[in-house]
């Protein structure tokens, strides 16, 4: 089903069919109705399935449907790193084909000149500030979106989205995204929300659209920094970290354990008795993450994994949807190169939906090689420099006697002149040459062959009298 069909404006689908939302998900089927309707929305799912996004494309359609009003459409995340990165997403969606004013970090607290619909992106306190405030620029919220609601309460800001509900003065539509419906998200949207429409989005492995993906780029030489980074984020998750080869699973698994995490490597090469144990203590949560090469082995227990990471993205996308399928409650993180780009857009063609690309606000991207820093490094470099640039030690000078020319391959050799054979006269060979040590009494040449044979005993150690 297309998203025309769904109901958005005809330029947001045109807009989503050129970034590679060929059709609609069944999370984006499943909520688009009831948003489109104006019900409050309730929806609990794993980040990457695709509920902000759905969301997120209903405001964008509201914006495209009404340009003439001044609507308001907040977006409240958990930190301002949050906001920035979701603009950033907001803004790849639109592009320059779609007039709409995206405002976020101190800007959300004042409305644009121009009566347009615009969508404002900020933290949850600054917003609190902004209601706390009195005058014309107040903006009133026309649709409220919560990002992460779990992540705010766990950040310990409920007090503040119960706040917010009672300084409201309209009631706006109020949609929630959370990764689980806890007692606080209930107590929230029991103070914001009015009679909301629940949905509880579970991936199904026929539907590999619908199950949680999330793209991480990052450089070759930052993979397990930003993975350990990850597994701090999730934890406590358990999780099962795909490598192409076995010696880059056992890397990446002594350097998490020097990060102090519970690590190991299940190899193609290990005994069926190391293997087996690796499995149990796997089962029994005493290993938090298990690397693996190049694939999920068949008797490996996954009921509770909650993250499969692909810390090589598969050659083929056969292989990517076969762990799809294998584990489809999962979250799949996928750790890309601008090498593997390529392996992306090939998922991409074959989910019909973009994978939207990640960040982390506290990591740094641009930390240097360290490898490549030893291996050219600048005092390095001059000691090298210096040590060719010594006087070497001289060659062992040759006999006067024997020609330079002499076991050396490659000197150029000239050939003799033929002197006819009544005429030639061999020369006498260099002294050092025919030096020999003479003795007084010259040796009797020895007979040919062995000489003469020994005499074999008869009897043996065996017919010897004791």
């Amino acid at each position: 089903m297309s998203f025309s069909e769904l109901g958005l404006h005809p330029t947001l689908s045109a807009r989503l069919g050129k970034l590679g939302y060929t059709r609609a998900a069944p999370t984006h089927a499943q909520l688009l109705p009831p948003i489109l309707d104006g019900a409050d929305v309730l929806v609990s799912c794993a980040s990457g399935a695709g509920c902000f996004e759905t969301a997120l494309f209903v405001l964008l359609h509201r914006c495209l449907h009404s340009p003439e009003t001044d609507a308001a459409y907040v977006i409240l995340t958990c930190s301002e790193s949050h906001a920035e990165h979701t603009a950033k997403r907001t803004k790849a969606l639109t592009g320059d084909e779609l007039p709409i004013s995206i405002i976020s970090e101190s800007t959300a607290t004042t409305r644009p000149e121009k009566a347009a619909p615009f969508i404002a992106i900020n933290t949850a306190e600054k917003f609190l500030a902004q209601l706390r405030e009195s005058g014309t620029s107040a903006i009133t919220p026309t649709a409220l979106l919560f990002a992460d609601t779990d992540e705010m309460i766990a950040r310990g800001k409920r007090t503040t989205l119960l706040e917010i509900g009672e300084l409201l003065t309209t009631k706006p539509q109020v949609l929630i995204c959370t990764g689980r419906e806890t007692r606080s998200v209930a107590r929230v949207s029991q103070a914001l929300q009015c009679e909301p429409v629940r949905h509880t989005i579970k991936p199904d492995d026929k539907h590999p659209e619908g199950i949680p993906q999330q793209v991480w780029p990052v450089p070759d030489h930052l993979k397990t920094s930003l993975l350990l980074k990850l597994q701090r984020r999730y934890n406590p998750a358990t999780m099962l970290v795909i490598a192409a080869e076995n010696h880059t699973a056992s890397r990446v698994a002594r350097q998490m354990r020097a990060g102090k995490t519970s690590a190991a490597a299940l190899l193609n090469s290990d005994s069926q008795k190391q293997q087996n144990s690796l499995r149990a203590r796997f089962e029994a949560a005493e290993i938090k993450l298990l690397l693996l090469s190049g694939g999920i082995p068949a008797n490996l227990p996954v009921a509770e994994v909650t993250h499969v990471v692909n810390y090589n993205m598969p050659s083929k996308s056969k292989d990517y949807f076969k762990t799809l399928r294998r584990v489809p409650h999962a979250v799949h993180l996928n750790l890309v190169t601008p090498r593997e780009e390529e392996r992306v857009l090939e998922i991409e063609d074959g989910l019909g939906r973009l994978l939207l690309r990640d960040a982390l606000p506290d990591f740094d991207y641009i930390q240097p090689d360290r490898e490549r820093e030893r291996a050219s490094h600048p005092e390095k470099k001059a000691q090298r420099s210096v040590a060719r640039a010594k006087p070497r030690a001289k060659k062992t000078e040759w006999h006067p006697d024997i020609p330079r020319s002499w076991g050396d391959r490659n000197a150029p050799r000239k050939d003799p002149e033929k002197i006819p054979l009544a005429e030639w006269s061999p020369e006498p060979l260099p002294a050092i040459w025919s030096e020999q040590k003479t003795s007084s009494s010259p040796t009797a040449p020895k007979p040919f062959g062995r000489g003469r044979p020994r005499r074999r005993r008869r009897g043996g150690s065996r017919n010897k009298k004791r």
